[in-house]
């Protein structure tokens, strides 16, 4: 009456479905090992205010970005940079302001400036002869402040679109006004 079944017992889990899965375990334990790395990592973060105990304030803001022909060569290709530069701290520092204009062809200028013992200003830089290609452009302004035998860094940054005019032929050149 009744008919004998062969029943074979298959395994759950093939071998290469348990080498399957321990790949897998191996990926997701190793990228939280990786997040739990970067988030324990402290970033160099560089904010455009610095403050500590004793008292010393440093700030820096990029006030205004725009372009013209400031050399009168006939181009609007000179990049004017209006920021604030403010150093509060009694006694004797120097500091190291540097400017880094990028371009959007990935071509990046750096001017290093070195002096002492400013007082808070407004400032302006100019950057003739810079603003060569269209699209955006990232203009970067760093400020590194030695003093008590210490080194305070801050930064601020901004993006802005100069003409879609033409290259200049003219040497670049920088000042600094302040």
């Amino acid at each position: 009456m009744y008919k004998k079944h062969d029943v074979k017992v298959v395994p759950q889990y093939t071998r290469e479905h348990i080498t399957m899965m321990k790949k897998k375990f191996f990926f997701v334990t190793c990228l939280f090992i990786f997040i739990f790395i970067l988030s324990a990592t402290p970033s160099p973060v560089l904010a455009h205010v610095y403050h500590d105990d004793d008292g010393v304030r440093v700030k820096i803001i990029i006030d205004d970005v725009y372009y013209f022909d400031a050399d009168s060569d006939g181009a609007e290709d000179d990049v004017v940079v209006h920021f604030t530069l403010d150093i509060n701290f009694e006694g004797w520092y120097l500091y190291k302001l540097e400017a880094e204009l990028e371009l959007p062809s990935g071509v990046v200028y750096k001017h290093k400036f070195y002096t002492y013992e400013i007082p808070s200003n407004y400032s302006v830089l100019f950057m003739y002869n810079h603003a060569t290609e269209p699209e955006w452009y990232i203009i970067k302004l760093e400020c590194t402040v030695y003093a008590n035998y210490d080194k305070f860094r801050i930064q601020d940054s901004l993006v802005f679109d100069p003409p879609k005019g033409i290259g200049g032929t003219e040497p670049l050149t920088t000042k600094l006004f302040m």
